[in-house]
């Protein structure tokens, strides 16, 4: 099983087990056409009207370019950072 397999599997047992949503999981995947992209992904247990699990419904949103733009701004921070003289003496 590929390492994503494995994280999906812990994930989803914690679901089950607490009957907690998880949203806070990112994870890298690649496209058909091989480009990568970063996912957010949220997973919550689904039951039936008796309250007893039957399911999961999950929620996959391809997050790359919020992910770029946050990098893009850290550098730029940084670089700013870097070209400031220092204000103490």
């Amino acid at each position: 099983m590929a390492t994503g397999g494995v994280f999906w599997v812990a994930i989803r047992d914690k679901v089950y087990t607490t009957g907690k949503p998880d949203k806070s999981f990112h994870w890298p995947v690649i496209r058909k056409d091989s480009t990568k992209r970063t996912v957010a992904t949220s997973v919550s247990l689904r039951r039936d009207t008796d309250g007893e699990p039957v399911g999961f419904r999950g929620i996959v949103r391809d997050i790359t370019e919020s992910k770029q733009a946050e990098e893009a701004l850290r550098k730029s921070e940084s670089c700013e950072e870097g070209g400031r003289p220092s204000l103490s003496n």
